[in-house]
Formats: structure tokens, sequence, C-alpha cells
């Protein structure tokens, strides 16, 4: 699942273990992200899932968790452009 990849991107601007990393973890706080590598995390989501992060919705990526949901709820609404309806989805809902 997409989750293992956040995983990866979060341990690689990190330089750690993607093991060591929760969801439950603040970057800065808990996993010492400086704003450099909260740049280099969100450009490498960006670029992995082809969507545009506004800076808007920046300040609330602050957790791992967080970047998850935001990416999840990203797909979401990507299908539901794409299908408007759940008509037709059902063959190709994983």
């Amino acid at each position: 699942r997409f989750q293992i990849m956040i995983y990866k991107i979060i341990a690689k601007a990190l330089e750690m273990d993607q093991d060591d990393i929760k969801s439950t973890h603040d970057l800065v706080k808990d996993l010492g992200a400086d704003s450099l590598n909260l740049v280099e995390i969100i450009m490498a989501v960006e670029e992995d899932y082809d969507i545009e992060i506004p800076d808007d919705d920046f300040d609330q990526l602050t957790t791992v968790g967080s970047i998850i949901r935001y990416i999840d709820q990203s797909q979401e609404r990507s299908s539901r452009e794409y299908w408007p309806t759940d008509v037709g989805r059902e063959n190709f809902i994983e």
C-alpha cells in the first residue's frame, strides 16, 4: 500500500530506517525534520503521486499520518473526478 512509500520518502529525506517511523510521529518534534527536510518530503510526495500540494495545505502536514491521509483524500478526489459515481467502478476497486 502507498503508506509504505510515504515511509520510504520520509526515511530517505531524514536518513533514517523506515522501520523507526510511525504514523503518529510529528515530522519536526519526533523525527527531527527541519524546514529543508519538510520541503524535500513534500516535493517527493508531489512527484511520486503526481499531485500538487498547495502552500495553504503544507502547514497541515505535520505528522506522518497527516501526509498519508492527505494522499488518500487526494486520490479519492482524483478518482471521483474521473468516475463521478460508483457506477462502473465496482470492477476497479481493489
